[in-house]
């Protein structure tokens, strides 16, 4: 069980306008005490100390707003030295609106974190601790057909490295097209979204390439000004080819190696839901996740997450917050089997 305050300082500075422009420096900190008493799902306890510095700056002109973000995350423990990590992300994202029908847009982000904590929040993977790099960039662009109608198309590339020998780097590309419909009363949209993630796993003894396509409906509706929700169900295919190499005996005492090249498919559910309520100096929301994603192990992994976060503001740069989640992950099998239940 983990209690955690936060404290939230910033400030910003804002520049005059030149040449149609504006900008803003934003630079923040946050400090975080934490008690684990199953420090990296140990039986152990110890203090967490975060500091959490970041800087970002934000350029806009009547058509484009770009933003530049740096964080930084320092984290010690009080017993338990080998366990001191800095995490550092850095981010670049832009918009661009030629007229009222058209805006484009581009993101980049690099990350430069480990993989327990990463892993353990995006699956509810326990993952031995190794460092990880991953850089992403997406393209994009929203279209107003009709003043109630609006397509979004957008392409995301991702790539992880880690450097523990046991975990096998990606490569991943994946297209999306979203088509969204607001009704007259304002405040609820119809979704239609397809898409999906052409993953390929470097390996050393085989070559893993994964298609997975995905195709939901839903719908986003804000019930009061304090009360919105937000689901997505659909169903995705994934495609796999991979190669698998076997001993033969061959007669009268030799041993020589196939190698074959294996196709499987699978299909499965995926759901994406939110609820969100804020009243202040009170926020509350839930979340229902099942998707497919790349992981840790070679592999493609179906997880599905059920979280829940409270929030209390004390003051306006004091808030106490309190979450927990449900996760249940596991892969096709190609690679390795490996199943996780876990909770936090």
């Amino acid at each position: 069980m983990l209690w955690t305050l936060f404290c939230l300082g910033s400030g910003y500075l804002n520049v005059l306008p030149v040449r149609a422009a504006e900008y803003v420096i934003t630079p923040s900190i946050t400090l975080r005490e934490t008690y684990d008493d199953s420090v990296y799902l140990e039986d152990t306890d110890d203090f967490e100390h975060r500091i959490s510095p970041a800087l970002s700056l934000d350029a806009t002109t009547e058509t484009a707003a770009w933003q530049a973000t740096c964080a930084w995350d320092i984290l010690e423990y009080q017993r338990q030295d080998e366990l001191d990590s800095v995490q550092q992300t850095y981010g670049l994202s832009g918009t661009l609106s030629p007229s009222t029908l058209l805006q484009l847009n581009l993101s980049g982000r690099y990350a430069y974190d480990y993989t327990f904590a990463s892993t353990l929040e995006e699956s509810g993977v326990v993952a031995e601790r190794s460092r990880r790099r991953s850089t992403t960039v997406a393209p994009g662009s929203t279209i107003v057909l009709t003043p109630r109608n609006t397509l979004e198309l957008s392409y995301q590339f991702n790539k992880t490295e880690y450097d523990l020998e046991d975990y096998d780097d990606y490569v991943v590309h994946g297209p999306n097209l979203t088509l969204s419909h607001d009704l007259k009363n304002e405040r609820t949209r119809f979704l239609c979204v397809l898409g999906g993630n052409w993953t390929n796993f470097d390996q050393n003894d085989q070559d893993v390439r994964q298609r997975t396509y995905r195709a939901q409906v839903g719908v986003d509706h804000q019930w009061t000004e304090t009360l919105q929700v937000t689901l997505t169900a659909g169903a995705g295919y994934t495609e796999s080819k991979f190669s698998r190499t076997e001993l033969v005996f061959v007669p009268p005492g030799s041993v020589t190696t196939t190698t074959e090249t294996v196709k499987e498919d699978q299909t499965t559910f995926i759901l994406d839901g939110s609820l969100s309520w804020r009243l202040e100096p009170i926020t509350f929301s839930v979340g229902v996740n099942r998707d497919i994603a790349p992981s840790i192990y070679g592999e493609v992994m179906t997880s599905d997450r059920i979280s829940a976060n409270l929030g209390y503001r004390l003051a306006e740069e004091v808030q106490f917050t309190l979450g927990t989640a449900y996760y249940r992950s596991e892969t096709g099998g190609l690679v390795e089997d490996a199943k996780w239940l876990s909770y936090s």
